[in-house]
């Protein structure tokens, strides 16, 4: 396993978490949501500091294509922690819609970082870089790497 897979397999989760949510928020109130936001916004705040720091953080400085494309999902990672605080502290009114605007931007996002960030980082950067830095994410989230 790589970096990047890794990553994906955190897109899948957290997609499939927002998205359960979002279903869940047609038929349940706010207030009973609310505790799920709260494991999401745990596991998307994971994976952006995680990203930032295994990935943006590292990679920064090596090619301009790359860093531009870096510091565009960090600004998007800045923004994505700015709308979460807000739906946090959305009234019940707007909480739905809220929410289906997050879920959106965040799939959105994930989908840029898939479709640009990701194929850009694996040109650039050497398989057995990523297959290192994917141990480090491994050892971060407690998880065995296979080795």
């Amino acid at each position: 396993m790589n970096l990047l897979e890794a990553f994906l397999g955190e897109h899948a989760m957290i997609r499939g978490m927002l998205s359960c949510l979002v279903r869940q928020s047609h038929r349940d109130t706010p207030a009973r949501l609310r505790p799920a936001l709260a494991l999401v916004e745990d596991a998307l705040l994971c994976h952006a500091a995680t990203e930032d720091q295994l990935l943006f953080d590292r990679l920064h400085t090596t090619r301009a294509g790359l860093s531009a494309a870096l510091e565009s999902m960090q600004r998007e990672h800045e923004a994505i922690r700015g709308k979460l605080g807000a739906l946090r502290r959305a009234p019940e009114s707007e909480f739905r819609a809220g929410l289906e605007r997050f879920a959106e931007l965040v799939s959105d996002h994930f989908a840029v970082e898939e479709r640009v960030l990701f194929p850009l980082v694996s040109e650039m950067v050497e398989p057995a870089a990523l297959s290192h830095l994917a141990k480090q994410w491994a050892k971060q989230r407690g998880v065995d790497s296979g080795k």
